[in-house]
């Protein structure tokens, strides 16, 4: 089970009112926020907006788009299950989770999983992609809009 912590990116949205965080390291892939001063440079229980736990792996950094936070992880004992969650940037609270089958080969090496990257987004679509090859796209309010490979490609 992975425990995802929402430490300093969620103080850039709660205290600060920067709110996309659209890609891997934030804007301009920086991991720098800019106008943000004064941030904890320590992981420690004051910097630590919420936590929630996922099941399975997920390795994937968080993105946030307006007042909501997305992450993705994999569960079960090959990986198949691909997940993609939303949450409320203010307290954590879930929005929705979509679960999809891995179509692709989920074999990792035992330091990484399938749900590694990190979700992207245009600031209007979420766009997940997992080492099985499957990218899913959704909406912000979790509706599908499209998969690659496409349920008809799959044989």
């Amino acid at each position: 089970m992975k425990v995802f912590f929402f430490g300093l990116v969620s103080l850039l949205v709660v205290e600060t009112g920067f709110s996309d965080w659209k890609n891997f390291r934030g804007p301009n892939s920086s991991g720098f926020a800019p106008g943000v001063a004064d941030l904890p440079t320590e992981l420690s229980s004051e910097s630590i907006a919420w936590k929630v736990s996922l099941p399975g792996r997920g390795l994937g950094s968080a993105i946030i788009v307006g007042d909501k936070v997305f992450i993705t992880a994999a569960s079960g004992p090959d990986q198949k299950r691909l997940h993609i969650f939303c949450f409320a940037a203010k307290d954590g609270a879930p929005l929705w989770e979509r679960q999809f089958w891995a179509t692709g080969r989920t074999m990792t090496q035992s330091k990484t999983c399938v749900a590694a990257p990190t979700p992207a987004t245009d600031g209007e679509s979420i766009f997940a992609l997992f080492s099985s090859n499957d990218l899913i796209c959704l909406d912000l309010e979790g509706c599908l809009l499209y998969t690659s490979p496409s349920p008809r490609d799959r044989g």
